[in-house]
């Protein structure tokens, strides 16, 4: 009656939130239902009603048989992209984060494509995917898609043809938004680079051959500072021939060098100042390792035990905007996905989740505000599930 406005309704600590809004602490600006949960915080930081939980989960799509294999990218802002190869019709299909949930699934290709898949966002918010197709007794070719800021899918364009085998597909985007390649092509028995020149000419570089057999099936690219493409895979025979190691090169200054021990599954990402790190699950024990290409000796003053135990199938590793490293996992025996994070100098390990035989092919990305985004395909109920968190 006398116009003072209802307290409730105030927002005093201008987060944007209102008690009426549900902010559970309208004196701290750092706490609101907008905020990120701070796992160490001892409060609850996002107003959920939970304190310190790192992750929330949710299924996506129950997608059916989809060979174990998924892509899944993240926009600045947060918004979350996931590509997968629908088995039954041999079709890409897209699904993305909306306002009321997911988007209805769309396919975007004709069949025979996807038996091996990545996704990235480049810096314009483009989504862009590059898979294989199989064509019989042709071989198979390696494809790529764009999908651009207004939901409008361009035409497939064709990074290579004609092998007798693609595997280890990988897909990096530099600050202009042009797509790069890496993938094992059978024919070269090794690592091959595909660059994309500012005329869209794509050229085929093999990056590495051995005599002893086949390298570089297990391999990861990633783009770092002024557009350097950073690439690791996996050599089974190293210098010697017989002990196995993960290599790394760049695009610009380093030749193939050793990195890590031989690995069963690789993840590399580079830091702010275009430092590149490297997480494994090593071949001999499935244990996970982590290292960083600092300062001399280079990888072999760095290198650190993220985990021990399980039998590690599958890593992905990103490191927040201060440099925090996070690695997803896939533990086969426990059939569960995993999270380690280094915080002091000390690594972490926390199940996500688990149910016989969940976390095949977990992606992980970050976004502007730090949110951690896994995804990751449930064998046990053929589902495409997710999780958010810090």
């Amino acid at each position: 009656a006398d116009g003072t406005p209802d307290p409730s309704t105030v927002d005093d600590d201008g987060d944007g939130f209102s008690e009426e809004d549900g902010d559970c602490d309208d004196d701290d600006a750092s706490i609101s239902p907008d905020a990120v949960e701070d796992p160490t915080s001892g409060v609850d930081d996002d107003c959920d009603g939970d304190v310190d939980e790192r992750f929330e989960l949710e299924t996506v799509d129950v997608v059916g048989d989809i060979n174990a294999r998924i892509a899944m990218d993240v926009t600045a802002e947060g918004v979350v992209h996931f590509i997968v190869a629908d088995t039954a019709t041999s079709r890409l299909r897209h699904t993305h984060q909306t306002d009321d949930g997911w988007s209805a699934p769309e396919y975007l290709t004709a069949g025979n494509r996807g038996e091996d898949l990545d996704a990235e966002i480049d810096a314009y918010g483009r989504l862009h995917a590059v898979y294989t197709r199989s064509d019989g007794s042709d071989g198979e070719a390696l494809l790529h898609i764009r999908r651009d800021v207004d939901g409008e899918w361009g035409e497939e364009t064709v990074v290579s043809e004609d092998s007798p085998g693609i595997d280890g597909v990988n897909l990096t985007t530099d600050t202009s938004g042009v797509a790069q390649f890496m993938y094992f092509d059978s024919a070269m028995a090794g690592p091959v680079l595909g660059t994309t020149s500012a005329f869209g000419d794509i050229s085929i570089e093999a990056l590495d051959a051995s005599e002893h057999g086949p390298v570089g099936i297990i391999n990861d690219l990633e783009s770092g500072g002024h557009d350097t493409l950073h690439m690791a895979w996996l050599d089974p025979w190293g210098s010697t021939g017989s002990i196995g190691q993960t290599t790394y090169m760049n695009g610009v200054d380093i030749e193939a060098e050793w990195a890590l021990i031989e690995p069963l599954a690789v993840s590399i990402d580079v830091l702010a100042d275009d430092t590149p790190c490297v997480a494994i699950s090593s071949y001999a024990d499935q244990d996970i390792w982590y290292n960083c290409r600092s300062s001399e000796p280079y990888w072999y003053s760095s290198y650190e035990e993220v985990l021990t135990d399980g039998y590690s199938l599958y890593v992905g590793l990103i490191h927040l905007s201060d440099g925090t490293p996070y690695i997803v996992s896939f533990d086969a025996l426990a059939g569960s996905v995993s999270v380690s994070v280094r915080h002091d100098g000390t690594w972490s390990t926390e199940v996500i989740d688990t149910m016989d035989a969940t976390g095949f092919d977990p992606h992980i990305a970050v976004d502007e505000h730090d949110r951690v985004h896994i995804g990751y395909y449930s064998i046990t109920d053929d589902s495409l599930r997710y999780a958010v968190g810090r």
